[in-house]
Order: structure tokens, then sequence, then C-alpha cells
């Protein structure tokens, strides 16, 4: 079925090829020279590629190089992400859009750390 259908278009069968190729850089686990070098092949690849948004993307790559690179750096045998922090800062925002606003903060402040940590207990002053 892939075959037939990036047969259609040499495009869509490069766009397939490009995709994968950053999917295999961003799950590699990369020394920061390996992780710079392996950035800059993938910038030159989506740069010649001649599609749009891969020319496009190749330049965002490109404006944020050193950061990516420091993303494959390994603290405690991991990579760091900002992922869990933006998580609970998304779990704020829709906790003050569900509620229409708060005008008591310690309220406020109780159910923010009762969604982030369920198994604490929290006290709720009486007004």
């Amino acid at each position: 079925m892939f075959e037939m259908i990036t047969s259609i278009d040499i495009d869509l069968h490069d766009a397939w090829v490009y995709y994968h190729q950053y999917r295999r850089f961003n799950e590699s686990s990369f020394s920061t020279v390996e992780a710079y070098n392996a950035l800059f092949e993938i910038i030159n690849d989506f740069t010649l590629s001649e599609i749009p948004e891969f020319v496009s993307l190749a330049s965002t790559l490109s404006n944020w190089k050193q950061e990516i690179v420091n993303s494959f750096e390994l603290f405690d045998g991991f990579r760091v992400s900002n992922g869990p922090i933006e998580g609970r800062n998304s779990l704020v925002k829709n906790i003050l859009k569900l509620a229409n606003g708060y005008s008591n903060f310690t309220r406020f402040r109780n159910h923010v750390m009762y969604c982030l940590n369920k198994y604490s207990t929290h006290s709720f002053p009486h007004d």
C-alpha cells in the first residue's frame, strides 16, 4: 500500500524518508558531537529537498541547533525534557479555565496541589 501511494508523487516518498530520518535522529542516543553532526546532516538534507515544509523545518532546526544538541545530554541516564513541567503548567491553566477564575487564592492553590498529587492531603480554610 505504501509503495503504491508514494509512487504517485516523488515528494510524498521523499517526505516520508525525511520524516523517518528525523525520527531516528530524535530517538537515538548520541554524544554531543555525534548529535551535532547528525543534525547538521539532517538540516542539509532538508534544505536540499526542495519541499517547502522541510526547507522551513530546516531553518527552524538551524535556529534551535544548540538547544536540540543540548537535549542529548544525559542526566542520570536519561535525556532531559521540559515535558513534565509543561504538563503541569497545562494542568494549572485548565483548572483556571474550568473554574472561571478563583476569588480565593488559598483554595485555588489547594486545588492545584491536590490535582498534582492526589495522595497528599490539603486543608481548606473556612472563610
